[in-house]
């Protein structure tokens, strides 16, 4: 029979049977070389260091599981204190409980109550001016706005027509015979005084009104009695000086004559005719006409600006005299164009176009969270000319209340909007015209 080997060049014995090829005392044991033991060192460091993370992160989320908890009991208890405390606030002192029987007793007869005195409102003010329409509506607004004068009024109507002719003669010396001005300077400001044809001082540096922060030439036109000066300068100022009873009478015409009007400054020249005054520019490159007028009171009312409605074809200069003085004031014009032709025209004033009514609406003034119940028109610049204009006041822009200015009006239903209306009615002289240059509105109401 044949002899089975275990392993190659040795013989098998029976008392071998079952006994691996090492020793059995070696079993399980493994020489490890250099490189293997390094390896098995630095997956044991690895899994020591992950093990330790794990454990400090477990313990971190513990902690701030702990930590929530604390602080929404702790939240929880201060809103239950706080809602509690809010309901006592709130709550209505109870009564100490009253005994269920009284010895009756005479009781005093209820004093009368005492008058309620209204409570006062919150009051807000709006003031609008005419330097834009931001303040207008202008889809219902019909009357003509000056933007130069920065005012409303009827619109100036006009002849601008071609002309034959010239100027004719030289004019004598508009200004006063013997009536000289003076521009003095202190610091930033200039002053312009004016003199009497016997040397005594008319305008002085302590009341002048003529005063500008820039420099500029002086016009004056008019009569020894009555004349105008006007200061020519990038900021313009003027006045009218009027002689009455042996004293001299200043109204302050520097209004009329402001930034825009003066459009960079330029020589003013003075016309007077039939008691309308005209301003006009001897300055090249800078055409101007400006109207005054009187609106028959004798004082000087309002100004329209008409150079922006005959130099519309980049005319250079312009250079006015007196034509006519009825049935209508008319002046003869020389005008250099654009390209240094020289034409002539004739300016016939025919006053305002007053055929029909005309209205200004402002938008909704209000930008406060109330409801409006009261409205009262506080303050005015107008000058009414024979006094036709009416004014109205509307919380809701449809239904209008007439609001006299200075008196209050009440609404019926609040609401969170306040409009005025102005009314120029066409009656009266037709060289007059409203001339409004702000409406200041104040209203009441109580908040949202």
């Amino acid at each position: 029979m044949k002899q089975h080997r275990r392993s190659r060049g040795k013989r098998w014995k029976f008392e071998d049977w079952g006994k691996p090829k090492h020793k059995i005392e070696n079993w399980g044991k493994k020489v490890f070389d250099r490189k293997t033991k390094n390896l098995f060192s630095g997956v044991g460091i690895a899994a020591v260091t992950a093990i330790a993370v794990i454990g400090l992160s477990a313990a971190i989320l513990i902690l701030a599981r702990f930590v929530k908890q604390a602080i929404e009991v702790k939240i929880t208890e201060n809103l239950s204190t706080n809602l509690q405390q809010i309901n006592q606030a709130t709550q209505p002192t109870q009564p100490a409980p009253q005994p269920t029987f009284t010895v009756p007793v005479a009781q005093p007869s209820a004093p009368a109550p005492s008058p309620q005195v209204a409570p006062t409102l919150p009051t807000y003010t709006s003031i609008v001016f005419f330097s834009g329409v931001g303040w207008l509506n202008t889809a219902s607004t019909t009357a003509y706005r000056d933007n130069n004068e920065a005012a409303m009024m009827f619109p100036p109507k006009f002849l601008w027509q071609p002309a034959a002719g010239s100027l004719g003669a030289p004019e004598a010396p508009r200004g006063p015979a013997g009536v000289t001005t003076k521009v003095i300077q202190s610091g930033d400001t200039y002053k312009v005084l004016v003199y009497a044809p016997d040397g005594s001082e008319i305008l002085s540096a302590t009341n002048t009104p003529i005063v500008s922060n820039y420099p500029g030439p002086v016009g004056i036109g008019g009569t020894a009695d009555d004349f105008l000066v006007v200061y020519g300068s990038y900021w313009g100022a003027g006045a009218r000086i009027v002689k009455t009873n042996g004293s001299w009478q200043i109204q302050d015409l520097s209004p009329f004559f402001g930034i825009r009007q003066m459009n960079g400054g330029f020589q003013p020249e003075i016309i007077e005719v039939s008691g309308i005054w005209y301003v006009w520019s001897a300055t090249t490159g800078n055409p101007k006409l400006i109207k005054l007028f009187t609106n028959g009171t004798g004082q000087i009312q309002g100004a329209v600006d008409l150079s922006q409605n005959i130099f519309t074809h980049g005319e250079r200069s312009a250079e006015f005299s007196v034509a006519n003085t009825s049935p209508a004031p008319t002046l003869l014009a020389k005008v250099v164009g654009a390209s240094s032709t020289i034409s002539y025209y004739q300016f016939t004033d025919l006053g305002f176009d007053r055929s029909q009514p005309l209205e200004i609406d402002s938008v909704n003034l209000n930008g406060f969270p109330i409801k409006i119940s009261q409205a009262v028109i506080s303050e005015l610049g107008l000058s009414s000319g024979a006094g036709d204009v009416s004014f109205y006041l509307s919380n809701d822009g449809v239904n209008w209340t007439a609001a006299t200015p200075g008196n209050k009006v009440s609404f019926s239903t609040p609401t969170n909007q306040i409009f005025w209306r102005i009314l120029f009615n066409p009656s009266g002289d037709p060289y007059s015209s409203p001339f409004l240059t702000k409406v200041r509105v104040e209203y009441s109401g109580t908040l949202f």
